[in-house]
This record gives structure tokens, C-alpha cells and sequence, in this order.
């Protein structure tokens, strides 16, 4: 008896509703936005008729709309009530929060999904979510918070451009860029013709005393000794960095003679072991070079050409013998030719040292479990982190050779000249000093710190300079290759000039058992995957391209605010229905914080049995970098998720959801 009044009740109660709507049809239709109120006014020619939004051929009655009963195929006629299901969309204005649309199989369904519930109008209680009021100051909070998290990305980033001195194409017209360009190129240019007329006249000065009062001073400052030094450093650093990495290779190959177990007959490793045993026996192999030893020479060698040949031949003041003088640039120059001739000795000799090490590496049984062999892959893996392929070459001083002559045969000439200025008993360098103290500004000392002063400032404008050239060029050829380039390619060209630039850039973070320490750039980048145990290193792979997914970008952002949603329930009441697509999120442009930088990596190390290991790196916007989430969806295919600054839109402004 009580089902039965029920029933009544709820068909007394349609049919007051499908009377009250037909009774206000002329001033509003329910479930219908207001904009879209005039598509449901009766016909021109009959206002008692209507016709299917998507099908003028199906005529209805006015009083068929929102009668409960479903008519047209597009559902348009059942706007108001849950008829039509799926096929149609109810309009919830929300008043104080956001408008949007629910589908038609939740509206009467006891359910508030509108937080105004107008969806409902059956008696109470409806099972209410939150209030208009309490999504509103929800959604603030959320919008808030985003944005200021955004704010501090993008200022992190603009940070790390300036650091790189990377200006953005996509923020000025290409005319105008140009313009500001030749401008401040015309400043620098200027600048630096100041500059030079002041050191000419400066060094004008200096050696015209020079060669009035000392002629072997002024013709040492003829000389370039400071391009010999600077080049005798980079063969030296370069040289260190060769030595020891052929010391360490040779200690790895050293310590698995002795560690490996020739009785497991792995084929692979006793081949190799020969292999390396017999090379051991050659003169090639019987060389070993020193790094330290090429650290210390290179520092003598600085002290040598920086500032004792200019003390000797300059200042007249040494400790050095004068017999001395002209051994001492013998033994300083052969030191500089052997270790330039030792360079293609050593890189022959690591090459065939890693060949030994890479066919192991590749072809050692793992079944066996040697443990000599398994701890010299390892630590032959952290030495290849350390040495990338083809880092070890290095271009030698074009003119180093000549240069050194050149001082050579000054040595050898002046050095005579020494012993008649030392026999005045060092009557040059007290007049040196006291024409320092009685004349500072003009003195000697004085000049030479004025001239020192100019050509630091001429190089760091000359090195402005070049850049602002570089740039210039860059933006009239575009500007001449009459290239309308989308807002899209303006990005991906802005990327990539920023990733080009970040040569020393790296970031670390861990994440479970591992340090993950990745370089962004296209040259150099690469993943390596540090285990915290035991410290092996594996490189993820190398830098290969990078490309923006804008869509990507909004989905795994939606996603995290899914993940983060609240009690309250604020993201499923920011879904807005459309049938035949889903649903899309009622955000404006939010997502667009996130410029949906993706960069692949590949080539790196090879998987056992399986193939080379490789990743793709996906950017989301933040203050600081952190790796979110690790995944290998595939064996030894790997996906990283990573916020940063990196991953923040340069160029977005917040727009609300229209």
C-alpha cells in the first residue's frame, strides 16, 4: 500500500511539473542556458510548433518539450528532464560558482549534481554535495595556489635565462627585435673603439719607455707569451683528463686479471683477458702515463710562462741563474712538444682498452656470475659516465708551435744581454722601484696595471659583442627567409635556443633506490641512473630531441589535480558534459602554465639480452626540480615525470572559463 502511494505521489508530481513547464514555456524553457532560450520559441508561421534542433524535418508540439517522453534523436526536446539520457545535456546555473552542463540521465536522479541542485526538483531531502558558495571559495583557493606555484617557476626560469644570457624571440615583432638588436650592437662597437684608443695610447706610452730605457724589455712585450700560456694550459688540462682516464682503464682491465675466473671458461672474458695480457707485453702496452704528473707540470709551466720569463726579460728581477735561463726554455718547451705528441698515443691506447672492455661488457656469460667480471663491468660502467665517447679528443693550439719558437730565439738572443744588466748589480730593478714610488700614475707597475685593466674590459665587450652579432645575423636571415613562423614554431625555436645554450646545466633528484642526475643539453645531455647501494652508474641514455605537447601537458596536469582533489569534490563540479565527446574540464586556460616540454634520450647503455636503454623526459611547471614518477613501460624504454621550471609557459596569462 505504501509502494502504491508512492507511485501516485511521483505521478502527480511528473505531471505538475510537465503542466508548469508547458505553463511558463513562453518565458523559460528548463535545463536550457540562457543564450540558447530562443532556440526553443515556437515556429514563425505557427507558434504552437517546434521542430528538433538537429532535424527540422521532426515538427513537435511546444508542449512536447520536456514532457518526460523522448522524441527527437538528438534528445533536444527533453532538455529539462532525464528522458533522453545520454543524448541530451541539463544547464546548471550555479549561481556564485561556475555554469555547465550535466547529461540528461542525472537529472531527477535524487542526486544533486548542480551544486544549486536545480537538476532536482522532486521533494527533500536530495543527497547534496557542496554548496555554489563552498566550490566557489574552493575553486579560489586552487586557483591561487596554482598560479603563485606558477609565478615562482616562470621566475626561476627567466632567472636561469638570464644566467645564459638567452633573450625570448617570442616576446618583441621580429622588425623591432632587429632594431634593439643593431642598437645596442652600435653601443658595444662604440665602446669597445673607446676602449681601444685608450689602451693604444696607453700602451703607446709604455713601450716607448720601454724602448728608451730597457730595448730587451720592449722587444719581450713584442712577444705573445699570454696566448702561450693560456695554450699550454688547455694541452695540459686536456692531457690530465687523457692520462687519467687511461690510468683508470688500465687499473679496471688490472684488477679483473687478477679477480676473474679463467675455469668458468666464459669464452668472451678469457679471450679478452688474453687479449689485454698480451697487449700488456707490447711497448705500447708497457707505457703508463701519470696524471698527476701532468697536473704538476702544467703548473710549473704556468708559473713559467706567466710570470718568470716577464720577471727575467721585463721586471729584471729573478732568481734564476742567467746560465740557467737558456736551459730552463728548452726543458719548458720539450715538456709542451712531448705531451703534444704523446695525445694521439694515448687515444690509441684507450680506444683499443675500451674495445677489450665493450666486447666484455656485451658478451660476458651472466649465468656464470663472476664476481670479478660483474665488479669490472661496473666500475667500466661509472668510468664510461665519467668519459663519454669521443670526450677525450681534444684540438691542439694552432699556433702554439710557432709562438714557441718565437720565444726561443728571443731567449737565446737576450740571454747575453742578462749578464752585463745582473753585473750592474740590480741597479735596473732599484730604478725600477723607485720610479714607481716617486712617479705611480706613468711608473712601470702603474701602466702595466692600466693595461691589464683595458684588455679585460675589451674582452668581456668583444665577447658582447660576438653574441649581439650572432643574434643579429640570426634574426635578419629569418627575417629575409619572408618565414611566417606560427606561435608554435616561435616556441620550439625559443626552446630549443634556451636547451642549446645549457651546456653545464643538470639537474639530480632521487627517487626510490636511485639518484637520477640529467643534462638537458642537445650536445652533451644525457640520463645516468645512480644505484645508492653501491654507487653503479648506468647511463638512461643521451640527449636525442625534445618536442612540445600541449595536450599531453593538459592531461597529465588534469590528472594531478584529479589526484589532489578535495572532500569537497571541486574537480567532478568543473566537468562539463558535451554529447558524443565527454567531458572537458571547466579550467580556462590554466593548463596552459605547463609549455609541454618533452625530450627524448637514447643509445645508452645496452640491457642484458635486451636492447639499448632509452627515456623520454616529461616537464610539468614548478619552483624547483624534482622527479615525480619513474615508469618502464617497456624493457629498458623508460618515462620520467619531472616539475621544473624548465616546464613553465613563458608567455601565459590566466583567462577564466568562458
Amino acid at each position: 500500500m505504501l509502494g502504491a502511494s508512492w507511485k501516485v505521489l511521483w505521478s502527480i508530481q511528473i505531471a505538475a511539473s510537465v503542466w508548469d513547464r508547458s505553463f511558463v514555456h513562453a518565458q523559460e524553457i528548463r535545463g536550457v542556458a540562457p543564450e540558447d532560450q530562443h532556440l526553443y520559441q515556437g515556429l514563425a508561421h505557427n507558434k504552437s510548433q517546434w521542430t528538433c534542433l538537429n532535424d527540422s524535418s521532426i515538427v513537435l508540439s511546444v508542449d512536447q518539450i520536456n514532457d518526460d517522453y523522448c522524441d527527437c534523436p538528438d534528445g533536444s526536446d527533453e532538455p529539462g528532464t532525464g528522458a533522453c539520457s545520454g543524448r541530451s545535456r541539463f544547464y546548471c546555473r550555479n549561481e556564485g560558482f561556475m555554469p555547465r552542463y550535466i547529461a540528461g540521465y542525472k537529472v531527477e536522479d535524487g542526486l544533486c549534481d548542480c551544486c544549486d541542485c536545480s537538476d532536482e526538483t522532486s521533494w527533500e531531502p536530495h543527497l547534496r554535495g557542496a554548496t555554489c558558495d563552498a566550490l566557489a571559495r574552493e575553486y579560489e583557493s586552487l586557483l591561487a595556489q596554482e598560479l603563485a606555484t606558477y609565478e615562482q617557476g616562470r621566475k626561476a626560469l627567466v632567472q636561469l635565462r638570464k644566467r645564459y644570457g638567452v633573450d625570448s624571440i617570442t616576446s618583441e615583432p621580429l622588425a623591432e627585435r632587429i632594431n634593439k638588436l643593431a642598437e645596442e650592437l652600435s653601443a658595444v662597437v662604440r665602446e669597445i673603439e673607446q676602449q681601444k684608443g685608450a689602451l693604444a695610447s696607453v700602451l703607446q706610452l709604455y713601450e716607448s719607455k720601454l724602448a728608451q730605457d730597457n730595448p730587451m724589455a720592449s722587444k719581450f712585450t713584442k712577444l705573445d707569451v699570454k696566448y702561450v700560456t693560456k695554450a699550454v694550459d688547455d694541452v695540459f688540462t686536456n692531457s690530465e683528463r687523457l692520462s687519467r682516464a687511461h690510468k683508470e682503464l688500465r687499473d679496471i682491465l688490472d684488477t679483473l686479471v687478477t679477480t676473474y675466473n679463467p675455469k668458468l671458461r666464459d669464452n668472451a672474458v678469457n679471450a679478452n683477458m688474453e687479449k689485454y695480457i698480451d697487449y700488456s707485453e707490447t711497448a705500447s702496452g708497457k707505457k703508463r702515463y701519470d696524471p698527476a704528473l701532468d697536473k704538476m707540470q702544467c703548473k710549473q709551466l704556468q708559473k713559467y710562462f706567466g710570470s718568470e720569463l716577464e720577471e727575467v726579460f721585463l721586471d729584471g728581477r729573478t732568481t734564476t741563474s742567467n746560465k740557467e735561463v737558456i736551459p730552463k726554455f728548452h726543458v719548458a718547451r720539450s715538456l709542451v712538444l712531448s705531451r703534444i705528441s704523446d695525445k694521439d698515443d694515448i687515444l690509441t691506447a684507450v680506444t683499443h682498452l675500451r674495445g677489450i672492455m665493450d666486447d666484455i661488457s656485451s658478451n660476458y656469460n651472466v649465468n656464470f656470475q663472476d664476481s670479478g667480471v660483474i665488479a669490472a663491468i661496473k666500475d667500466y660502467r661509472r668510468y664510461l659516465a665519467r668519459y663519454p665517447d669521443k670526450s677525450l679528443d681534444f684540438e691542439l693550439p694552432t699556433r702554439l708551435t710557432e709562438e714557441l719558437d718565437s720565444i726561443g730565439r728571443f731567449v737565446v738572443t737576450e740571454a747575453g744581454n742578462l749578464e752585463k744588466e745582473d753585473s750592474m748589480g740590480g741597479l735596473w730593478g732599484h730604478l725600477n722601484n723607485l720610479r714607481d714610488y716617486i712617479a705611480p700614475s706613468t711608473s712601470y707597475s702603474g701602466l702595466k696595471s692600466q693595461i691589464a685593466a683595458l684588455e679585460q674590459s675589451l674582452q668581456t665587450l668583444t665577447q658582447k659583442r660576438d653574441a649581439l652579432e650572432r643574434q643579429w645575423k640570426s634574426t635578419k636571415q629569418e627575417q629575409e627567409s619572408q618565414h611566417t613562423y606560427t606561435h608554435e614554431e616561435l616556441l620550439l625555436k625559443d626552446t630549443e635556443q634556451l636547451l642549446e645554450k645549457l651546456d653545464d646545466f643538470c639537474i639530480s633528484s632521487k627517487f626510490d633506490e636511485y639518484t637520477y642526475h640529467i643534462c638537458f643539453n642537445p650536445d652533451s645531455g644525457r640520463i645516468l641512473q645512480v644505484q645508492d647501494r653501491d654507487q653503479s652508474v648506468i647511463v638512461v641514455g643521451y640527449f636525442k630531441d625534445f618536442k612540445l605537447v600541449s595536450q599531453r601537458a593538459r592531461d597529465a596536469y588534469i590528472n594531478q589535480l584529479q589526484t589532489r582533489s578535495t572532500d569537497v569534490d571541486l574537480i567532478a563540479h568543473l566537468t562539463n558534459y558535451v554529447p558524443g565527446s565527454g567531458h572537458e574540464l571547466l579550467l580556462g586556460n590554466l593548463p596552459e602554465i605547463h609549455n609541454g616540454l618533452l625530450l627524448s634520450y637514447a643509445n645508452g647503455h645496452k640491457c642484458w639480452n635486451g636492447p639499448y636503454r632509452s627515456a623520454e623526459v616529461f616537464v610539468l611547471c614548478g619552483p624547483e626540480y624534482k622527479l615525480t614518477a619513474v615508469h618502464e613501460p617497456s624493457t629498458c624504454r623508460y618515462h620520467f615525470e619531472l616539475s621544473g621550471p624548465l616546464g613553465c609557459a613563458l608567455d601565459f596569462a590566466y583567462s577564466k572559463p568562458t
